[in-house]
């Protein structure tokens, strides 16, 4: 049997989501290995040269005239002026710190980063799905320094809608347990904004990866930190990352709780296939074993 290295990193909630690379001894053969990004955050547009951002106050200006209203925001101008929005530099920020320069790789894509942009309420949060390029020169990103980031999906939502999606999905475990659906959406939200509040979670390691998969697509680190809220604490998040001998990578994701009485810590985990561009767990799905979408955790769990 072939052993498997694990790569761990051990999260405290003030930093989720901090993970290095493990070994590159088996990387240097071939071609080197593409870099996928999983990342959330917000959404922001720069102008890469002077006069695009004159053409943009002049479209802009143009809408204002033909409407009755008296702003016209810049998504607004942008839709109605693809020309503008194929040049423009869209940046995304992570805990207000730009992380990447996003590249859409199609016109759908660059429809959903402008559906992104939204100065004013500031409440649309973007998931970007890609692979990470080279560091963008500042002098066509406004001295914007950061990595590019070329985006094959994106998906455009707000904190509220991705709670309103969950309780569609874990509605008939809310009423098996009694649980109320608006204290399960502010116990979520306050998980989501944990996961994503840390400036180290670029989205760009596998751990990562796996984290934030999790916290747009999967129902479980909210329902364990629903079922253990009124008596436990949820201190860190751990993820482990293991390569097989045929490349395959498992992000093991642990959630650890402590107990408010006792300080007796448990555990609860799930599984992400993070080998290719799009993650999926592994095993962990709503059933009578896993009736939270996550299993007990153990030192034997992690194989």
């Amino acid at each position: 049997m072939e052993i498997q290295t694990p790569v761990q990193t051990s999260i405290d909630l003030s930093r989720v989501a901090t993970q290095h690379d493990g070994c590159s001894c088996n990387k240097s053969k071939g071609l080197q290995e593409e870099k996928y990004v999983y990342a959330i955050g917000k959404l922001s547009v720069r102008w890469p040269s002077m006069g695009l951002e004159r053409e943009f106050q002049q479209r802009q200006r143009a809408l204002l005239h033909g409407s009755e209203g008296s702003n016209a925001s810049i998504a607004q101008v942008l839709a109605a002026n693809f020309h503008i929005a194929k040049f423009s530099c869209f940046v995304l920020s992570i805990d207000g710190i730009p992380a990447y320069i996003v590249r859409p790789t199609g016109s759908s894509i660059l429809e959903k980063l402008i559906d992104a942009l939204d100065p004013v309420n500031n409440e649309k949060w973007i998931t970007i799905i890609g692979k990470r390029g080279q560091l963008a020169d500042p002098a066509h990103t406004n001295g914007v320094i950061a990595p590019e980031m070329f985006c094959d999906v994106a998906y455009v939502f707000t904190v509220s809608q991705l709670m309103d999606n969950l309780v569609n999905q874990v509605k008939q475990i809310l009423g098996s347990r009694k649980w109320d659906k608006s204290v399960f959406q502010q116990k979520g939200k306050n998980v989501f904004y944990t996961i994503v509040g840390s400036p180290d979670n670029l989205g760009s390691m596998d751990g990562q990866r796996a984290l934030n998969y999790l916290a747009v697509q999967h129902p479980g680190p909210y329902l364990a930190a629903m079922e253990f809220d009124e008596k436990a604490i949820l201190e860190s998040i751990d993820t482990r990352v293991m390569e097989g001998p045929s490349g395959q990578r498992i992000a093991t994701v642990i959630l650890r709780f402590i107990d408010r009485l006792t300080g007796v810590p448990q555990q609860v985990y799930t599984k992400v296939d993070v080998t290719e561009e799009w993650p999926f767990t592994v095993g962990a799905n709503l059933t009578d074993t896993a009736p939270l979408a996550m299993l007990n955790f153990t030192d034997a769990s992690y194989s």
